[in-house]
């Protein structure tokens, strides 16, 4: 088929005549495995598409992979031009953080996302390869930073569950250190309220990838030098920051999540060998102890915002985020009441009990008044209240 009746057909699929719209849906799904690379063709070369027509095509091109890729018709030279392609769109998408530039992105990452599930490992290197070589030549583009961010996370995002680990380490090696450089440049940035809800984007991704990449253990990248110990500071100040200036929950939700990461690899290593000798030691008995105290003595530092995470609004677009938040920051602290960590959470209890886990509790704004005039007395008369309906029952 023809460029102009490809185009006829795409535009057709959002015609309101029910009849014309299957017709072109069908001649669009029924056509050989060609027609994909001819779609990405013509969205390569052309800038006067619509948005709402690439995004048609998209859709397409998402549907037809599984079937495309696993046709004996459809040729390795194919398949390799469409990953291309397709790759190349995604970079050429003009300002990437516009809301209809997202939607292309999403769906690309989508198609991209299948590929990866139908296809050979090759083209995971292939893609990592890409944005090593774009973030070398391009690193100061913040919009190409956030592409290349977008396309690592599709990759780390499906190895996170991975016993081969050769991947993820390769990860680390190579794009850690501009993530690293990254954040402690957006720390600093925000320490200055200049804030740029661009590079929020970024950072979300990033943290993103270092929870993918810490799934089933820590990378080997982490484990030299102070790597593990530079990205916790940031990330720490971070939190803090985002608790405090941005009110950006969901990055605060990652975070607190690559935390609960660390404790848990602290707390369950079996097999040393994984792991350099004297890393163990300096996870167990710096950085978690480290983890634990900053992010309590940061959360108290500003108790006006410990209240304002821990209120939660339904009525606020921002709820949902901070509920997930709050979840995290929870179980984050459920996970220092341990034998080995519960020294560094004990200064901060009675803080944690008045701003965090009263306020959760109590159903009105009266509990919370007594508590606060005497939270001994509230906490005895509590106590004791349960311990005779205890007893009534039993």
């Amino acid at each position: 088929m023809d460029d102009q009746t490809l185009m006829q057909h795409l535009a057709n699929t959002l015609s309101s005549d029910n009849q014309l719209r299957k017709q072109s849906e069908t001649i669009l799904l029924s056509n050989n495995s060609q027609v994909t690379r001819q779609i990405l063709t013509l969205l390569l070369s052309n800038d006067k598409i619509t948005i709402q027509l690439q995004l048609v095509a998209l859709t397409l091109i998402k549907n037809r992979i599984a079937n495309d890729w696993s046709s004996s018709s459809t040729s390795d030279e194919l398949k390799q031009d469409v990953k291309e392609k397709i790759v190349k769109y995604i970079v050429n998408i003009s300002n990437p953080f516009s809301a209809n530039s997202q939607l292309l992105i999403r769906m690309s990452l989508k198609i991209i996302d299948l590929i990866l599930l139908h296809t050979k490992s090759e083209f995971q290197f292939e893609l990592l390869n890409f944005a090593n070589d774009l973030l070398t030549s391009k690193a100061e583009s913040v919009s190409d930073f956030y592409l290349c961010t977008s396309i690592i996370r599709q990759v780390a995002r499906l190895n996170r569950h991975l016993n081969d680990y050769d991947l993820i380490n390769e990860i680390a090696s190579n794009f850690f250190p501009y993530f690293q450089n990254f954040l402690n440049n957006y720390k600093e940035q925000l320490k200055d309220n200049n804030i740029d809800s661009n590079k929020e984007f970024i950072c979300y991704e990033i943290l993103k990838i270092l929870n993918y990449c810490t799934t089933t253990r820590i990378c080997e990248y982490h484990q030299k030098s102070n790597n593990l110990e530079n990205l916790c500071s940031t990330l720490n100040e971070l939190f803090y920051l985002f608790l405090t200036t941005t009110g950006s929950f969901r990055n605060m939700k990652w975070i607190l999540r690559f935390m609960i990461k660390l404790q848990i690899r602290s707390a369950q290593i079996k097999d040393s060998s994984i792991y350099v000798p004297t890393f163990i030691s300096i996870l167990q008995d710096s950085v978690i102890p480290y983890n634990v105290t900053k992010i309590l003595e940061y959360t108290n530092k500003d108790t006006v915002a410990l209240e304002k995470f821990v209120l939660i609004d339904k009525e606020n677009d921002d709820s949902s985020s901070k509920e997930r938040a709050l979840y995290y920051f929870l179980i984050f602290l459920t996970k220092s009441v341990t034998p080995t960590t519960y020294c560094y959470i004990e200064p901060y209890m009675n803080s944690i009990i008045s701003n965090v886990i009263v306020k959760l509790l109590s159903i009105d704004e009266y509990q919370i008044e007594d508590f606060e005039e005497n939270p001994n007395e509230f906490i005895n008369s509590r106590i004791t209240a349960h311990a005779l309906y205890s007893n009534n029952i039993l």
